[in-house]
């Protein structure tokens, strides 16, 4: 297998195409050079958050036409991000989120009962928790606390 002329996998995304050109010499030998050919579009891989991959000083220091995987390190849920990057990298062929776990992807922890019985505050706190992995600080449980008193008053 002679591999192939372009990159056609993100494996091969840091890998430098290119031909070999043999000279045939007078004397019978050869010269052998490597000649590297660019593509229209490179494959690259590009790798941060989605505000730093949109801000416009880190755009201009790409070639926005390259075909890209994207890995997004946010860790919180975005909206539509692939939206907001296609205006800007219109050849997106993969968006993967790094270090973001899905709600769903997590074990469920309380039983029915459990759920019943607590609070909104202790519920929101462990919803809360899991999803941003840290507790909540005192001022959002005091809020919750405060919304809690007035839908029981009304």
């Amino acid at each position: 297998y002679s591999g192939s002329l372009l990159k056609y996998s993100f494996s091969e995304a840091h890998h430098i195409k290119g031909v070999d050109v043999l000279t045939l010499n007078d004397a019978g030998t050869f010269d052998r050079r490597f000649e590297p050919l660019a593509p229209k579009r490179d494959l690259r891989e590009l790798t941060g958050s989605l505000t730093e991959l949109t801000d416009p000083a880190f755009v201009a220091t790409q070639d926005t036409d390259d075909y890209l995987k994207i890995n997004l390190t946010d860790g919180e849920a975005l909206m539509d991000p692939m939206g907001k990057l296609k205006k800007i990298y219109p050849n997106i062929l993969h968006l993967e989120r790094i270090g973001f776990v899905r709600e769903s992807t997590r074990a469920v922890k309380a039983s029915r009962e459990q759920v019943k019985d607590a609070s909104v505050a202790d519920l929101f706190s462990e919803f809360y928790e899991a999803v941003r992995e840290k507790k909540p600080t005192e001022a959002m449980r005091a809020v919750l606390k405060e919304e809690a008193t007035c839908a029981q008053n009304d």
